[in-house]
């Protein structure tokens, strides 16, 4: 589920967009659930026949998960052959919620020239690399890169074209 609201806005003749969203995302049997709050703000540049936006965004994520659905090592029953989650886990040092404070910014050109209108864009996602994990260890999460193109070229009044590429990278993959 995510709520989302973005508006665009002048300041002395400047264009400006600012924006929230607020995310919750419910996940697998174990039940991990992911709340998000981001707000966001850009600026508009237009140079000639083009333009450069620029964004910022911030946030906080809450992230956690219900042990009592999961079954460890320690709770498997022997007289039944079967894992039993009511057993004692021994998980000393596994905690059940984790929050952070996340930062991505991007960067778009675009142009205007005519029948053909492209666009080429960078972003960079967890910027300040958060602490994220569930037991107290020094995980960082790394940052994640993303590179679009794409454009509109106008075929006739009522067809156009919009191929896009896209190309994330995070860590390793």
């Amino acid at each position: 589920i995510s709520l989302g609201y973005d508006r665009q806005f002048f300041i002395s003749k400047e264009r400006l967009s600012a924006g929230v969203i607020m995310i919750n995302d419910q996940s697998g049997d174990e039940k991990l659930a992911v709340n998000k709050i981001f707000v966001s703000g850009a600026y508009h540049k237009p140079i000639g026949k083009s333009a450069l936006h620029i964004g910022i965004q911030g946030g906080y994520v809450m992230k956690s998960y219900n042990t009592s659905k999961m079954t460890f090592p320690n709770q498997f029953d022997f007289s039944k052959g079967e894992f039993n989650n009511s057993l004692p886990n021994n998980e000393k040092s596994l905690g059940d919620q984790t929050s952070y404070i996340d930062m991505n910014s991007g960067l778009i050109w675009s142009g205007n020239f005519g029948k053909f209108q492209p666009e080429v864009g960078f972003a960079v996602f967890h910027l300040i690399q958060p602490k994220e994990s569930f037991r107290g260890k020094n995980n960082k999460l790394p940052m994640r890169n993303v590179f679009h193109y794409g454009g509109k070229i106008d075929m006739n009044e009522k067809f156009f074209l919009m191929p896009n590429v896209l190309y994330m990278s995070h860590s390793s993959a």
